[in-house]
């Protein structure tokens, strides 16, 4: 019984782990994705630019604003 018990809390906690990553990952790539549409749209005014990623991706704008002063934009090459 106590073996079950174990066996049982390792795959809950292999499972909460996956479940993790594949958050973190999501997270990742949707702020990859907020970085570059500032870039591409850098001749827009800010607002406008929040506004219609707020639309898309369905979050608000405070979500973006926070994305875009975590980490700095991509610049790219």
């Amino acid at each position: 019984m106590y073996q079950l018990h174990i066996l049982i809390n390792s795959v809950f906690n292999c499972v909460n782990t996956i479940k993790m990553r594949k958050n973190y990952q999501l997270l990742e790539k949707r702020r990859r994705f907020v970085q570059e549409y500032v870039c591409e749209n850098h001749h827009k005014q800010m607002k406008s630019v929040v506004t219609e990623l707020s639309e898309r991706l369905f979050v608000t704008e405070r979500t973006i604003y926070r994305i875009l002063n975590e980490e700095p934009y991509i610049e790219k090459v």
